[in-house]
């Protein structure tokens, strides 16, 4: 920590051994230098304008310049001054924040690089403490629930949650921040149930994780919104079911069909060999009656059959051959 004494114009009267190492100076180097001669630019003006309320008044200033020193690169210096009791002279401590601001800067980046990315996420994200109330909430959280951010904020996570499952969630919750399992999924997709504004329920895939933070218990949960998902496999479900629904119908009036048809078949054939049958037998009685009176001489046929069926030597023919020989 460097100490200046600086009389009442400026000048500097007195510097220790860390004040010399700030401005890469010996303490000899710098008798008769006046403070302001070691910045540039606006620093210059506004370490006069701070310098001057300093000497103007009994309460103590504080400022931070950039210091040019030599042979090294311009630090950031934090600069503690009042006016001594006498009210000749000032006294400034300065302290070397160039890596405090660098880390505080380094660290402003990346909470603005975490800030975008949880921001343009697709899912919602929040953030409870370990009262579980809401510490973050982004944008695709607010549209999921239909809740503003800045509403969200402060609010218990439970109202986000049904009624009904209220109570076991915090169970489950407190349980979870004992364990050391540092992340898991909540429940089966489809299964846990979210509760918007409005009062609407909806399914939502759940993944949880905790973390400590300056000695606070975070708990950092991503959701997304499976209705549509869950919609869509619901109508493909029912699709299927009508479509086996339909075959089984089809396959069916298929069966119906064959046996009917088969059965149509089956008694037209039958009549039609009932029929055969009855013209048959009807038309060999007639022709064995009208037979009698034949003499298979007079024909072809006659004389073969008789040849195949001949008379003993002297006997008579009373009829003619039997009607299986003549229809052959």
């Amino acid at each position: 920590m460097g100490y200046v004494a600086l009389t009442n114009d400026g000048v500097i009267a007195q510097v220790n051994a860390a004040a010399e190492n700030l401005v890469g100076m010996q303490r000899a180097d710098l008798a008769g230098k006046q403070l302001i001669d070691f910045v540039s630019g606006d620093e210059y003006f506004a370490l006069k304008v701070f310098l001057s309320k300093v000497l103007d008044s009994a309460v103590p200033h504080r400022c931070t310049v950039a210091f040019n020193t030599v042979g090294r690169a311009a630090v950031k210096v934090d600069l503690q001054a009042k006016r001594s009791a006498n009210g000749l002279e000032c006294h400034v401590v300065m302290v070397d924040v160039s890596q405090h601001l660098l880390a505080e800067q380094r660290l402003t980046d990346s909470e603005a690089r975490t800030g975008a990315i949880i921001e343009s996420a697709m899912d919602a994200i929040l953030t409870v403490d370990d009262a579980q109330r809401v510490v973050l909430f982004n944008q695709a959280a607010a549209a999921m629930f239909g809740c503003p951010s800045s509403e969200a904020i402060g609010q218990p996570l439970e109202r986000f949650i049904p009624p009904r499952l209220r109570a076991s969630h915090q169970g489950h919750m407190r349980a979870f921040g004992e364990s050391r399992v540092t992340s898991r999924s909540m429940g089966q997709p489809g299964q846990v149930a979210a509760l918007r504004a409005n009062g609407e329920e909806f399914p939502v895939e759940a993944a949880i994780s905790h973390a400590a933070v300056n000695g606070r218990q975070l708990f950092i949960v991503i959701l997304r919104d499976i209705s549509e998902r869950k919609r869509a496999r619901e109508a493909l479900e029912r699709s299927h079911s009508e479509l086996r629904e339909l075959s089984r119908a089809a396959n069916a009036a298929i069966e119906a069909e064959r046996k009917r048809i088969a059965r149509e078949l089956h008694d037209e054939l039958g009549q039609l060999i009932t029929v055969a049958r009855r013209v048959l037998r009807r038309f060999e009685a007639d022709f064995c009656r009208s037979s009698l009176n034949f003499n298979p001489k007079r024909t072809t046929f006659g004389r073969r059959s008789m040849a195949l069926w001949p008379l003993p030597a002297g006997s008579r023919r009373t009829c003619a051959p039997p009607c299986w020989m003549i229809w052959g």
